[in-house]
């Protein structure tokens, strides 16, 4: 009984932290998206940063089946 227990507060563990990364790559392509109209880097560096921002999402969520 203690392993489901243990084992349900770590999915609820993982489950919130994957729920924090998904909030904060909405942060980071916002962020980005501002950047842009700066033009502080170039828009092809900003694309090529979306798009690896992109891919760590969606590894992660494959991997959590999330």
């Amino acid at each position: 009984m203690a392993t489901d227990d243990s084992s349900s507060r770590e999915r609820s563990s993982v489950h919130r932290m994957l729920t924090l990364l998904n909030s904060s790559h909405r942060s980071i392509i916002a962020k980005l998206e501002q950047l842009s109209a700066s033009e502080v880097l170039s828009p092809q560096y900003l694309e090529k940063l979306k798009k690896r921002s992109d891919e760590i999402e969606k590894e992660l969520k494959s991997i959590f089946n999330f």
